[in-house]
């Protein structure tokens, strides 16, 4: 049910939950049609110059420290009290728990030093720290200022699982951040190679792995819709259950079912045949957090955080109709394509024979 947004903005959002194995979960705001809110209450201001146009609220308060004829940090505390005057701007808010994570693993050349226990402990508040912004001020547009690291709180997040060698958290962050910036592919496959702790000799065939964008498509991707869509068959034998439960969805499908194609037969032709496969992804990840669904808590989550990665692969080639899709799709996103897609796969057929 859509609620006003925690920030005070008036828009009305739904939050989608995205747990992670420590018990995290992350909220993604979305707005009433689907897209991810990009909340005009969090428009940080950034103190670099640069980083103030195409934020009106940032240009506003960089106008404002002109005046002042001072460098920041001088006479912080009258350039603080001025930036607090804005109405709705929470940089200082923001700021108070903005944790320097940067001193724990930077080693001064770019890259990242080796841990002892107390960097490690370091990390795990460090962690906290950053859910806890992710939780206060969830920002998935906004790059994190804090000592110029130029990203989000949720590649912040990932940065600090991967330093913990917690890969499968450092890829559930890495898979939101794809669904908001779509550009986290090529990150999310280093992430697996470590997780699966693949060598150098089995990563380069995973990389060149010789497969079609087509043949993904219809052979993997496809079989992973019809592996979701029958474990759903299974969990509703009385479709007015499934009715019941997902309206909008089962009144799209059924509509779709009134009047099929003639040059087809289909072998369900049930409503579950005519769901979408991002409705279908929608109904296992709703019914997982049901707690009083506790058959459908068989599903691992990061299962379900591949499916959503496949549904947006395949609509991605769907919406396509150059003839040169095999050029237009890169090597990282089919082996990624590929691996995830056989997780899903050889999972749901593991549960047929528990």
């Amino acid at each position: 049910m859509p609620i006003q947004c925690r920030t005070g903005c008036e828009e009305q959002v739904n939050y989608e939950h995205f747990p992670f194995s420590d018990g995290f979960v992350y909220l993604l705001p979305k707005n009433l049609d689907e897209t991810i809110h990009d909340c005009k209450n969090l428009h940080i201001f950034e103190w670099c110059p640069g980083n103030a146009e195409g934020n009106p609220e940032g240009k506003k308060t960089h106008e404002l420290l002109k005046k002042l004829n001072h460098k920041v940090p001088e006479d912080y505390e009258k350039i603080k009290k001025i930036i607090e005057n804005i109405p709705d701007n929470y940089e200082f808010e923001y700021d108070q728990i903005l944790h320097m994570d940067m001193l724990l693993h930077n080693d001064g050349k770019g890259g990242h030093k080796l841990l002892t226990p107390n960097d490690k402990q370091d990390l795990k508040k460090s962690i906290l720290n950053t859910q806890m912004r992710c939780t206060l001020f969830p920002t998935p547009f906004l790059p994190n200022p804090a000592w110029y690291k130029f990203h989000s709180d949720i590649i912040d997040l990932a940065v600090l699982y991967e330093m913990l060698s917690d890969f499968e958290c450092a890829i559930t962050a890495r898979l939101i951040q794809e669904k908001i910036t779509h550009d986290q592919t090529e990150k999310i496959l280093e992430l697996v190679k470590k997780q699966k702790n693949i060598g150098d000799e089995k990563k380069e065939k995973i990389i060149e792995v010789n497969i079609s964008a087509l043949e993904l498509r219809d052979k993997y991707y496809r079989k992973v819709e019809n592996v979701i869509k029958s474990f759903i068959r299974e969990k509703y034998p009385v479709l007015g259950n499934l009715q019941k439960d997902f309206p909008n969805l089962y009144f799209k499908a059924n509509e779709l079912r009134s009047n099929p194609s003639k040059h087809i037969t289909y072998s369900h032709n049930d409503v579950i045949e005519f769901l979408s496969f991002g409705a279908c992804v929608k109904i296992l990840k709703y019914n997982r957090k049901n707690k009083e669904k506790e058959d459908w808590n068989v599903i691992d989550y990061d299962i379900i955080d591949y499916a959503y990665y496949v549904v947006n692969r395949i609509n991605d080639m769907d919406h396509y109709s150059d003839e040169k899709i095999e050029e237009s799709v890169s090597k990282d996103s089919k082996a990624l394509g590929y691996i995830f897609s056989n997780d899903i796969i050889d999972f749901f057929e593991k549960l047929e024979h528990i």
